[in-house]
């Protein structure tokens, strides 16, 4: 138990949801974030849930633009992707993936100035509630941590 007078905080995502088959409703609930979505995702990702995000996507009436995640968030893949989300327009990026990819989709939205949302396809990862991104050199070598003022 706390002390008398020592304050306790908890940061939350605004909204949370998870259940088996979620993936096909992603388009509604990215389509009350934005309505010109980047989505970054691997090629082994896409592979697994590609046909999923495009028919989820459709059926909200959301078009989205797809970027191949590099592999490693990285200051360079941040910047890389940050400046594919402006050229296109975009108002939200959602990552799908595992805790590298959904970091990188934080700290684009962050520095864009956008919302951000992440799709984890793996249960070990807290990037989905964590205010934080995890950044890494280009040869994947911890670099350090950037915070946000919400996961």
């Amino acid at each position: 138990m706390a002390e008398a007078g020592t304050a306790q905080s908890l940061i939350a995502p605004r909204r949370y949801i998870q259940g088996r088959g979620v993936l096909a409703s992603i388009g509604q609930h990215v389509g009350e974030l934005g309505r010109q979505p980047l989505l970054i995702a691997d090629e082994n990702v896409w592979k697994l849930a590609g046909d999923q995000l495009s028919s989820s996507f459709q059926e909200a009436g959301v078009e989205f633009k797809r970027e191949v995640f590099g592999g490693i968030c990285s200051h360079r893949e941040i910047d890389r992707i940050t400046d594919v989300a402006r050229a296109a327009g975009a108002d939200v990026v959602v990552g799908v993936g595992g805790g590298t990819t959904l970091d990188t989709a934080k700290a684009v939205g962050h520095q864009a100035g956008i919302a951000w949302a992440t799709a984890p396809t793996v249960a070990s990862t807290d990037a989905p509630t964590s205010a934080l991104s995890v950044v890494y050199t280009d040869d994947g070598v911890f670099e350090e941590y950037i915070f946000f003022p919400q996961p």
